[in-house]
């Protein structure tokens, strides 16, 4: 095998180094929010993430939960969120991004651009614990 790309190399049909597009410092933001109240919800925000791009979050609740992914551009949280998930008490659920791009932030001087998961605790009689990692760079 290495003698073929060796070869296609050699004749131009292959570069010789290959781009692979990676994250330039890439953060992990870890959040929770305990004690919440049957059918209320958790709001976590990262700190202002201006320039990047995000490119996973994981949502773990103690009680069944739905989760909405939010950007937050000059300080305001977009109508819609993102995307949206959730799982049953004590499952995760990991959202990754189908594509670099898909959610990104720019830069604003005025106020904070940032990430945002509302996460609603579906469970009628019992709080939860809620925890979210999010997973983004330049």
């Amino acid at each position: 095998m290495r003698q073929v790309l060796a070869a296609l190399m050699f004749v131009g049909m292959l570069p010789a180094q290959l781009q692979v597009s990676g994250r330039s410092a890439p953060v992990n933001d870890y959040e929770s929010s305990l004690g919440v109240q049957p059918t209320q919800q958790a709001i976590t925000t990262t700190p202002d993430a201006s320039n990047t791009k995000l490119i996973g979050v994981d949502v773990w609740s103690s009680a069944t939960y739905r989760a909405f992914i939010y950007r937050v551009q000059n300080g305001a949280q977009d109508n819609n969120p993102s995307a949206v998930g959730g799982g049953a008490g004590s499952q995760a659920w990991q959202w990754r991004t189908p594509d670099p791009v898909f959610i990104s932030l720019g830069a604003t001087a005025a106020a904070i651009n940032a990430y945002r998961v509302v996460v609603v605790n579906l469970d009628q009689a019992s709080p939860a614990d809620i925890y979210v990692s999010y997973h983004y760079g330049n």
